[in-house]
């Protein structure tokens, strides 16, 4: 799937990804209090290379790779796409 997020990033995802399971665990930790999980979620939906073009890409709209824009990001991408499964 491609798109382009709220804050301007065109990205390309895997069809699968957001059924892997790594990113559930991911998403677990963050629930469980451990906000630096969200990191791991944008490495297994975009790929490390992407990521860090997408952080880059946030670096240029924000000033830094801001964590409140990449969640609201995150959510506009999965709610495209019918949320992340159950």
């Amino acid at each position: 799937m491609t798109g382009v997020t709220r804050s301007g990033f065109e990205y390309e995802i895997n069809d699968k990804v957001l059924n892997d399971m790594r990113i559930y665990e991911a998403l677990r930790e963050v629930d469980a209090g451990n906000p630096l999980a969200i990191t791991d979620v944008f490495t297994y939906m975009f790929g490390k290379e992407q990521k860090d073009a997408y952080y880059d890409h946030l670096v240029k709209v924000c000033g830094v790779a801001d964590i409140e824009v990449a969640v609201k990001d995150f959510e506009a991408i999965t709610d495209a796409q019918g949320g992340v499964k159950n």
